[in-house]
């Protein structure tokens, strides 16, 4: 009676410093979304009473405020709904890159592309909103609620929305940078098994 030894399953090669680094990359871009959004909801309910507040202290109607009060809820909600799906994904892809699928290495060069094309925008509107003055864009009237909107909102809320888009496009750039290392091309590349010799048949006698 005869039998071979099966051949033992070879081992997946290191995950590549590189390639750990862009999961925690993401991981952080994610949380860091998440945390800007949720603190965007804290806050919108002072935000509201004090744009009422500094509106009709400078004369508009109560008309004129309640056409611009579902704004800021409107914004804060969309912008956390938002920041949950993208966390979502980046959470996904971050769990695919640890596992080695190519197919997650290839979506996040997508989602990369992506947000620095969206942060690359954002950053660009965040400078207008402080290079054009409201008096150029809206008529008086729409210049004193818009005005006391922007006032509203906490000192430190303009200097932490126009962080958030560098961030992010370093975030992403870096990511996409860490993925196109050798030492990652290496690690995602599924080459196929040399042929190893037979194993010596053990007879039984």
């Amino acid at each position: 009676m005869a039998y071979q030894d099966p051949a033992p399953p070879s081992a997946p090669p290191p995950r590549p410093a590189t390639v750990t680094l862009a999961v925690v990359v993401l991981a952080a871009l994610a949380l860091g979304g998440t945390a800007y959004a949720i603190v965007g909801l804290a806050v919108v309910g002072g935000v509201l009473d004090r744009y009422r507040e500094l509106a009709a202290a400078a004369g508009a109607t109560a008309a004129e405020i309640d056409s611009l009060a579902v704004l800021p809820v409107g914004l804060a909600v969309l912008a956390t709904i938002l920041a949950l799906a993208v966390a979502g994904l980046l959470l996904v892809l971050a769990r695919g890159l640890a596992r080695r699928q190519a197919v997650a290495r290839l979506v996040t060069w997508l989602v990369s592309a992506t947000g620095l094309l969206c942060g690359g925008v954002t950053l660009a509107v965040v400078v207008a909103q402080r290079a054009v003055s409201p008096d150029f864009v809206f008529d008086p009237v729409g210049t004193t609620v818009v005005t006391a909107l922007a006032e509203a909102y906490p000192r430190w809320w303009l200097p932490l929305g126009a962080a958030l888009p560098v961030a992010q496009v370093l975030g992403y750039l870096v990511v996409a940078l860490l993925l196109c290392s050798p030492a990652a091309n290496r690690y995602f590349r599924r080459t196929a098994r040399p042929a190893s010799p037979a194993p010596a048949a053990h007879v039984w006698r």
